[in-house]
């Protein structure tokens, strides 16, 4: 998953307001998924992952989680905060660094894909309000 909108708030507030944000995501996404055994990472930037081994969560549950704790964000800082998300699953497979490595690529390639509807649709509604 990626933060939408980490940029703007490093400019406009400060670093110290970012990284208050960027720890702001991370505690979000513990407690979206507080009964996994699994682990989540920052793997830079505004950029998250959420390791699952044995989960009975959909594609579609995970990304709703990750959505609705964001919510919570709109009370922190001033502006548009959101994610876009790309998740990929693997069942009834043995686990290797090669799979773990493909479905990681999967996952970023949907979560980039969101991230160009996401902003395709700042530029739709900002075009829309210049023409009016």
């Amino acid at each position: 998953m990626d933060v939408n909108g980490l940029k703007p708030v490093n400019d406009k507030s400060g670093h110290g307001a970012g990284d208050r944000l960027l720890c702001e995501a991370a505690k979000s996404i513990k407690e979206a998924f507080p009964e996994e055994k699994d682990a989540w990472y920052r793997l830079g930037g505004d950029e998250f992952v959420v390791l699952m081994t044995q989960t009975e969560l959909s594609n579609e549950e995970c990304q709703q989680r990750m959505q609705k704790a964001t919510e919570k964000w709109k009370d922190f800082v001033h502006g548009p905060i959101s994610i876009s998300c790309g998740s990929q699953t693997a069942r009834d497979v043995k686990v290797t660094k090669e799979i773990v490595h493909h479905l990681m690529q999967e996952a970023d390639q949907i979560m980039y894909k969101n991230k160009i509807q996401y902003y395709q649709k700042k530029l739709n509604k900002r075009s829309s309000q210049e023409i009016l």
